[in-house]
């Protein structure tokens, strides 16, 4: 069987010899067969490659692209799209067609990230966080009175809360304020322990100035005359606990436009 193969090869065309031999994969052809010479061939240059048996007298050059894997001479470049880009044509071997990730917009953060055959997942920032679209997690926004700082804005889905330190005279003025509500409370509470004492003695008067009234009527004309003098004159309170009630109204509301400013 070997000899009738070798008797083959011997018989056959220049254009079969040709085919015969350029097979070989990584080469081409460099001279072509005469009536008395075989084919000829080179390997393939650097920077070329041939893939699949050919009688071409040229390799095909390389493909220039962010490779996966270099080009040999029997294998083309493996080809990967570049940073911040993924495939979206891949023909089995090499990318085709890139395209680059989407960006995310203010207030979602990355929550997946872009590889070279997938694009970017974004999602949306919860209550209370913010994110400008470049962050892999949301940030909360800062508690300016937890830091004993002043809240200038408050943030929002996309921005961060501005602070500010507090100002000396704004904290001496609360303190003020507040000695002066208390002082206010106590004068308060004293006008109407007032104003309840001054109520029960008048209250008191006029009944115990009824009964003497009424004993003096029950008594003879001549031995009433005699036994009670005239009565004297109680004092007339009644003006100084309506002064001291309205003085307490007067109180309350300023206490409370007081702490409303």
């Amino acid at each position: 069987l070997n000899v009738f193969f070798v008797l083959l090869l011997l018989t056959v065309t220049c254009i079969e010899n040709s085919l015969l031999f350029s097979i070989i994969t990584g080469n081409r052809v460099k001279t072509d067969c005469t009536e008395t010479a075989h084919t000829s061939c080179v390997a393939c240059e650097d920077g070329t490659h041939m893939d699949k048996p050919s009688g071409l007298k040229q390799c095909t050059h390389c493909t220039i692209c962010d490779l996966s894997r270099a080009c040999t001479t029997t294998s083309d470049t493996i080809c990967e799209p570049r940073d911040g880009f993924y495939c979206v044509d891949y023909d089995g071997v090499h990318c085709v067609e890139a395209q680059e990730h989407k960006p995310c917009n203010p207030g979602e953060y990355i929550s997946q990230a872009g590889t070279a055959f997938r694009d970017t997942e974004c999602s949306v920032c919860s209550y209370g966080t913010f994110s400008d679209g470049t962050l892999k997690f949301c940030r909360p926004h800062r508690p300016c009175e937890s830091l004993n700082l002043k809240l200038i804005r408050p943030g929002n889905a996309t921005t961060d809360a501005q602070c500010e330190e507090q100002d000396e005279n704004v904290v001496l003025s609360w303190i003020i304020t507040g000695c002066l509500l208390l002082i206010l409370l106590i004068v308060i509470l004293i006008a109407l322990c007032l104003c309840r004492k001054e109520i029960g003695c008048l209250k008191r008067g006029e009944k115990k100035e009824t009964e003497i009234e009424l004993k003096i009527l029950n008594e003879k004309p001549g031995k009433m005359a005699m036994s009670y003098p005239l009565k004297p004159a109680l004092p007339d309170v009644s003006a100084n606990v309506q002064e001291v009630c309205y003085l307490t109204e007067y109180l309350s509301l300023l206490s409370v436009k007081l702490y409303e400013d």
